[in-house]
């Protein structure tokens, strides 16, 4: 599932604003951040802080110098990374009284499982150095319970939280996962893809991850697959701009179903939530309030919303604020932990 389609949908995260000599450090998320650590023999921690801006709220105009992202454990082992003025997304040192300076999202990766994330900033006031620093715990989620695998048969899982990942640049579906049927040669589907139950994972059932009640429910979503398909000599960023435009306008007609298709949410007993997206029309075969058991057939693969192709979108989030959060499968065999691509010859070279 595309990054842009969730952003601040599932989860409103305020900045939290720390006021000193005029500057101010917003953070989003402003309460925690979670580190995963990654699969495989050389684990790492990685984490990314979601938004960082800094705030002129004085009457003059202040330059930046550097800003520090230092993210540190009990032990004191610590990994930094130094923004510079130029890493900003206004690439410049001077902010203006009243004026913001964002470095977006901040990705640190480190050896240690870190406990604290601290932001420091150092700018000028005329001749005058200061210095203003905030910091927001870090937190490994160790899921108790694992859930179950939402579909049947063996899938291509994509989309793994890494920095590779387009949900991990996202807070709304940071640690969210999908899910494509694939056949002996990996290709996705077989015939003309205009067609969507050309698609092998088209139909396919998908099952409740846990017990649990039915809480959102979003129906009655349908897709346009011409649209979607990218045209003749229509270069990358050509499509990428024209499907943006297209996912505005849906979400602007249709809310969160314009970016997530038909959707199911389910609320499970120790709090958490599982949302299962792009649902196939006409396949949801429940409603608010049904109890679900796991396993239990919920509805069928599809591709509606903000998708280019056949597939799951699968995620758990935390309480009511319903933010993506780290979670493991069980009861599920992963063949190779090696992270990939699709690859195909390309005609026009």
């Amino acid at each position: 599932m595309p990054s842009t389609k969730l952003r601040d949908l599932f989860v409103v995260t305020l900045l939290v604003a720390i006021p000193a000599h005029g500057l101010e450090i917003r953070v989003q998320p402003d309460d925690h951040v979670y580190a995963n650590r990654t699969e495989g023999r050389h684990s790492l921690y990685e984490l990314v802080v979601h938004g960082v801006r800094l705030h002129n709220d004085s009457s003059e105009a202040l330059q930046l110098e550097w800003v520090d992202v230092r993210a540190s454990d009990d032990d004191g082992s610590q990994v930094i990374r130094r923004l510079l003025p130029r890493e900003s997304r206004g690439a410049a040192a001077t902010i203006e009284p009243g004026a913001d300076l964002d470095f977006g999202a901040i990705f640190l990766a480190s050896e240690f499982a870190p406990t604290r994330l601290e932001i420091t900033a150092r700018y000028l006031t005329g001749a005058d150095g200061n210095e203003v620093a905030t910091s927001i715990p870090v937190l490994i989620h160790e899921a108790e319970e694992g859930y179950g695998y939402p579909l049947q048969g063996s899938w291509y899982m994509r989309g793994i939280p890494s920095a590779s990942s387009h949900h991990r640049w996202s807070l709304a579906t940071e640690f969210a996962v999908d899910f494509f049927k694939v056949d002996a040669e990996g290709r996705i589907s077989d015939g003309d893809r205009v067609d969507a139950g050309n698609y092998y994972g088209y139909g396919e059932p998908v099952l409740a991850a846990a017990d649990g009640v039915v809480e959102m429910v979003i129906r009655g979503m349908k897709q346009d697959r011409v649209a979607r398909m990218r045209r003749t000599e229509e270069s990358e960023e050509a499509y990428s701009a024209r499907m943006g435009e297209l996912n505005q306008r849906a979400m602007q007609e249709h809310g969160l179903g314009g970016a997530t298709g038909n959707l199911i949410v389910l609320r499970h007993p120790n709090g958490e939530r599982t949302a299962y997206g792009h649902l196939k029309s006409g396949s949801l075969e429940v409603a608010e309030g049904n109890e679900v058991t796991r396993g239990q057939i919920i509805a069928e693969v599809g591709d509606t919303g903000d998708s280019p192709a056949v597939h799951l979108h699968f995620q758990v989030m935390e309480g009511a604020a319903m933010r993506s959060i780290p979670f493991r499968f069980v009861g599920v065999r992963v063949l190779s932990h090696e992270l990939g691509s699709w690859v195909e010859p390309d005609p026009a070279e």
